[in-house]
């Protein structure tokens, strides 16, 4: 199982989630209180559009540890909880996060997207405009890797 977790991390992080899924899928199977394989599981099922499968898979993680890797685990949780049409449990896992990391510009704009699925329109459009004053705030490197969240931001608000 660890070989097997660790072909499938190395093809997640090279974009290729459609190929890790087999190998993490079975790294799980033989390994389960392997957490950073099942994170690697759960971004996979996710890239690859499984939503449903990737929130189970993190339920035990975020049980164990609600801020595995660092919060992301809560925001991959909160995106799938939107993506399936649960926009209330969306905000409500965001808020952990956000009590747990402070402002950050993917929580606000995963914020806004939920709100605007609850038809929060105003809330939704100061929402996605207070992603750039969080990403700003933010030290250099990390300022430069949330551009694109600040610029899908500025577009939401836009068209909202």
């Amino acid at each position: 199982p660890h070989n097997q977790g660790k072909l499938g991390a190395l093809l997640l992080a090279r974009g290729r989630a459609k190929a890790a899924l087999p190998h993490l899928e079975r790294a799980v199977a033989g390994d389960p209180s392997a957490r950073d394989t099942r994170w690697n599981l759960a971004q996979a099922l996710a890239a690859c559009g499984q939503t449903a499968r990737a929130r189970a898979a993190l339920v035990p993680l975020l049980d164990a540890e609600e801020d595995f890797a660092y919060g992301d685990a809560l925001l991959l949780a909160a995106r799938c909880e939107r993506r399936m049409g649960q926009a209330q449990q969306a905000l409500d896992l965001l808020a952990a996060h956000e009590r747990q990391c402070g402002p950050q510009p993917g929580a606000l704009y995963e914020r806004a997207h939920a709100q605007r699925a609850l038809g929060r329109k105003a809330e939704a459009r100061a929402t996605f405009r207070s992603v750039r004053a969080a990403s700003s705030a933010q030290v250099k490197w990390k300022r430069n890797a949330d551009r694109r969240i600040e610029w899908l931001a500025r577009v939401w608000s836009w068209m909202l």
